[in-house]
């Protein structure tokens, strides 16, 4: 499941740092985070696997490539994206980056203890280690409710398919001709 960064902002990455610190060193002042906590308590670092291998956070080398940063706006197409550099500019969201990218987006799955909606959840409740609550926005995206629930499927009978339709595809797959009877 993806979350987000104030849920897991004091999970320790190594020896003493955690997520917040880690990222607190390349914010000119703390006050940053705390704002953007109240403002967006959602707030999701999301780490893309782009197609063709051109980034993911496997493939990602953290000491030589410095992403940009897309920031996903949910009254909008087109996405601000800003360079290590500064520069700012709009992609449209039918387009895939193929260079290192973040989204910074607000969460499309939990509901933050703050919103009006949490009290209207009856689904699983997050607790974070600074006692922040968080809920799922449906019981769809509950892993261990998903596979009761698969476990409770019934089972459905296959259709034979007819041997000259698996004929007439074989001889005419790959080539520029086609079988119309």
């Amino acid at each position: 499941m993806k979350c987000c960064f104030f849920m897991i902002k004091d999970e320790e990455l190594s020896k003493n740092v955690t997520v917040e610190k880690s990222i607190s060193k390349y914010l000119p002042n703390g006050k940053i985070l705390k704002d953007l906590e109240e403002a967006m308590p959602t707030l999701t670092i999301s780490v893309p696997v782009l197609p063709e291998d051109a980034f993911s956070a496997e493939k990602w080398n953290t000491s030589t490539e410095i992403p940009y940063v897309a920031i996903r706006l949910g009254n909008n197409n087109s996405v601000p994206v800003i360079s290590s550099e500064g520069q700012e500019e709009l992609i449209d969201s039918k387009y895939t980056p193929s260079f290192p990218i973040l989204v910074l987006k607000e969460s499309e799955r939990v509901v933050a203890e703050t919103s009006n909606d949490f009290k209207n959840k009856n689904t699983k409740t997050f607790i974070s280690k600074n006692g922040k609550k968080f809920r799922l926005i449906d019981d769809n995206l509950d892993g261990s409710k998903n596979s009761q629930k698969a476990k409770n499927l019934r089972t459905v009978t296959t259709v034979t398919i007819d041997p000259k339709l698996i004929t007439a595809f074989n001889t005419y797959n790959g080539t520029d001709g086609w079988q119309r009877d």
